[in-house]
């Protein structure tokens, strides 16, 4: 039994998702396939092996060749890169809520609750606070988390 996909809307993923925060496997699927697919891997296949067959399957026969011009015939452990599809998520909320879209609306239509859609906003909050304590105060980051 497959689990459920915790980020409905893969498909409207930014495309300056952070390549860096993700592992080298998914990096490897970036580089074979291309970032769109190897989004749609990860979000379909995430922490279930594959291989060139499998992806003919449920892709075009082209994805299926790139696949297997970058791996062979092997199968590839695919990544679920929660990490990164959560900070590609926030990025996403975060520009919304800077439109101007109310926390109501951000929960609906990205799967979250209202609760979390305002943890999610103080977290932000509490990063671009201690950068700035950081930029007035340079020298040992622990000091600021004293205060």
């Amino acid at each position: 039994m497959s689990t459920p996909n915790p980020f409905p809307n893969t498909e409207k993923l930014p495309p300056d998702i952070d390549l860096y925060m993700l592992p080298e496997t998914a990096r490897d699927l970036v580089r074979a396939v291309g970032l769109a697919v190897a989004i749609e891997l990860v979000a379909s296949l995430g922490g279930t092996r594959i291989s060139a067959k499998k992806i003919e399957r449920g892709f075009s026969r082209a994805v299926a060749n790139q696949f297997r011009s970058f791996f062979w015939d092997g199968e590839v452990e695919v990544p679920r890169c929660l990490s990164a599809l959560r900070a590609a998520h926030a990025r996403m909320i975060l520009a919304d809520e800077k439109s101007g879209v109310g926390n109501k609306e951000l929960a609906l239509k990205y799967g979250y609750t209202e609760r979390g859609i305002r943890k999610l906003r103080a977290r932000e909050h509490n990063k671009r606070f201690k950068a700035r304590q950081m930029e007035l105060f340079p020298g040992d980051p622990r000091q600021i988390d004293m205060f």
